[in-house]
């Protein structure tokens, strides 16, 4: 075995670099564990959490109410001598910074950067990062300030007047309001210059924000939004990033401008990432597992108004990829509800888009002919509204059910025009990698089958014919291929290999996650970073089957290659994913354990583990052919064939150390 160990270790000094996912990840750190640690022992996590939620001393502990799920009883506890909580119902486990991570639903960066200025902490290693930190910080004051303009105005008698009846018409309480912010532009065309001039506000930042402009012609400076109501764009922390103004009705500004006009993107904003209200429904949200994505700014608003506080809305763009990812951060399902015309052959494309290429349960909702949600609301109530949501279908059946209602109708030539408008999504849109995205395609294609009594080879033939004319194919990886398939190695159940880290409490879940040898490779190596040297070479990633293991195993050999011992904090950081720093917390809790002293030996078992993997398939064809040979001779080569297998696999104890 130690033969074997060192001409691994030989071999892969030679062999090429592997590109890793969190190669740019992990350049763009600029920390080091020690600054981590440092921002870590200034933020006491006693006093951290007990800013988010009420704590009570238990002895050495503190206990509260869980934030995490519907907690009656209290049973979070937060330890300050280990500097970790726990939750004994949800399982939920971490440190200060998954903590700020969990609740803000923001990345381990912006957690760190939050304890950082809380601590007094300067967290930038090079002139450029703290430069951008500053315009950062310039725009968005710039932008609060002008907010609170906007709202100054709103409240004015002799300026906002009009705007507070427009609100007020469309059924909209002050309370309401006020709540998410809402302000006036006046229609002067330099209300806003005049004021930020006078105020010493800089004009160059709120020309960078899209709030100011100036003319090319005579360099004049003026107001782009102007006798608009302002609805204030807020990101997850609250902070003002831009603004979307809607056009008083009957004045001339209708008549000549757009109807809704929105910031353009900037270092803070950006329209195709940011939802409005999500700063204000994220709480529940993460309570009820859902957030529903609406058209307009005021139906938003008289959702949270009659009660439905999982309401959000996209800037004027259809709900896409990137707001996908900033929903996934918070919610498992979404539910997109269009009205009655958004939800035909146009809202079918968008839905199977989103659903095909995203791993998360989405669901489409169709509003009553003729009304939006803020009418349906104002005329009938909020009861109307969720009897509606509760019936969301799935968007498989809702896009199948849109372009095959009447198939029993539809000519042969109909049913393939429509068969290729909803394959011809599927080609487009990248699918997911590996069981996800194999999983999805069977779904859609099953259905599709059931629905028009074709067969599915058919339906895969085409499929595959419309991807090769779109060229949809180059670049495809093994798992998005028809039938999928687990893609891991040779031998390894689908059970074992698969799972979602949402299905039970992190704990139950880290405990159980993948094989127990590749469980415990990364308990080991998250409690013993100086061990992943004696590993790289050894052990490649495609040898782990778990995809949430694999990915954290990857971050801690890119972490060895750059030069620096892979720390359970760096490796966090550079996955940058809520689920999976929390997984890297508990397997790291889970290997704290075992002594320093016993890790090496613990490590050989895992190896040899590896090894008697890797030799199986090779034991299992040498045994099938020993049955089926009646050769003596060859009977005798195949044994002694087996005996050196198994040798190899499992070496004797005592040999060179690894």
């Amino acid at each position: 075995m130690a033969v074997l160990l060192n001409m691994v270790r030989f071999l892969s000094k030679t062999a090429p670099v592997i590109y890793c996912p969190f190669s740019f990840a992990l350049r763009q750190l600029g920390l080091n564990d020690d600054r981590i640690a440092q921002v870590k022992q200034a933020n006491d996590i006693a006093d951290v959490v007990g800013g988010y939620l009420s704590l009570r001393p238990a002895g050495p502990t503190f206990k509260g109410l869980c934030p995490f799920h519907e907690d009656k009883h209290p049973s979070f506890d937060v330890d300050p001598r280990r500097q970790r909580y726990r939750c004994w119902s949800c399982g939920k486990v971490g440190d200060v910074i998954s903590f700020v991570m969990e609740m803000d639903k923001i990345s381990f960066r912006e957690a760190l950067e939050i304890l950082a200025r809380r601590a007094g902490i300067t967290l930038q290693e090079d002139p450029g990062a703290e430069a951008k930190a500053n315009e950062r910080s310039q725009l968005l004051k710039a932008s609060q300030w002008a907010h609170e303009q906007y709202r100054g105005a709103l409240e004015d008698s002799n300026l906002g007047e009009q705007a507070w009846f427009y609100l007020e018409k469309r059924g909209l309480e002050d309370e309401t309001i006020r709540l998410f912010g809402v302000g006036y532009a006046p229609a002067t065309g330099t209300w806003l210059y005049d004021r930020a001039r006078r105020a010493g506000i800089s004009l160059d930042i709120l020309d960078r924000l899209g709030i100011l402009g100036h003319s090319s012609r005579d360099g004049n400076w003026y107001d782009r939004f102007r006798d608009r109501v302002m609805f204030p764009i807020r990101n997850v922390r609250s902070q003002t990033v831009g603004f979307g103004g809607r056009v008083l009705p009957g004045t001339l500004g209708e008549e000549k401008g757009p109807k809704y006009y929105n910031s353009p993107d900037s270092a803070i904003f950006f329209k195709s990432e940011e939802l409005f209200g999500l700063d204000l429904a994220k709480n529940d949200a993460s309570k009820s597992g859902q957030l529903v994505v609406m058209e307009g700014y005021t139906d938003v608003m008289m959702a949270h108004q009659f009660g439905i506080r999982q309401a959000v809305a996209t800037m004027g763009t259809a709900l896409n990829s990137r707001h996908v990812r900033t929903l996934k951060r918070f919610v498992p399902r979404v539910t997109l509800l269009y009205d009655a015309d958004a939800g035909g052959k146009g809202g079918v494309q968008r839905a199977l888009e989103i659903f095909a290429a995203s791993d998360i349960d989405l669901r489409v909702a169709t509003l009553p002919e003729g009304l939006d949600p803020c009418d349906l609301l104002v005329s009938k109530g909020p009861a109307s509204l969720e009897k509606i949501l509760a019936g969301a279908e799935d968007a498989i059946d809702h896009a199948l059910k849109v372009e095959f209602d009447n198939a029993e109708q539809m000519t042969v030539q109909q049913k393939q025009q429509a068969v290729d408008r909803v394959l011809g999504v599927l080609a487009k849109v990248p699918a997911l990698e590996g069981d996800s995205g194999a999983l999805k395609l069977d779904l859609i294609l099953n259905r599709m089958q059931r629905r028009l009594g074709l067969s599915e080879t058919t339906l895969k033939n085409r499929l595959h014919l419309l991807r090769q004319t779109q060229g949809a194919l180059e670049g495809r990886r093994q798992g998005e291929k028809f039938g999928g398939g687990s893609g891991g190695p040779e031998g390894q159940g689908d059970d074992l290999a698969g799972g979602s880290l949402m299905a039970t409490s992190p704990l139950g879940r880290a405990r159980t996650l993948g094989r127990p040898e590749e469980r415990e490779l990364l308990q080991l190596l998250l409690v013993g970073p100086e061990l992943v040297a004696k590993v790289d070479g050894l052990i490649e990633p495609q040898e782990i089957a778990q995809p949430d293991l694999r990915k954290i195993f990857e971050a801690c050999l890119e972490i060895h290659r750059s030069g620096r011992p892979a720390m359970a904090d760096l490796v966090r950081q550079a996955l940058d994913d809520l689920a999976l720093v929390g997984l890297v917390l508990t397997l790291q809790e889970m290997g704290e354990g075992t002594a320093p002293d016993q890790r090496e030996a613990w490590l050989r078992g895992i190896l040899e583990r590896f090894a008697e993997r890797r030799a199986r398939p090779m034991q299992q064809k040498l045994k099938q052919q020993l049955l089926s040979t009646n050769d003596h001779d060859e009977a005798l080569e195949i044994l002694r064939r087996l005996k050196v297998s198994k040798s190899t696999a499992s070496p004797a104890s005592g040999g060179e150390p690894v």
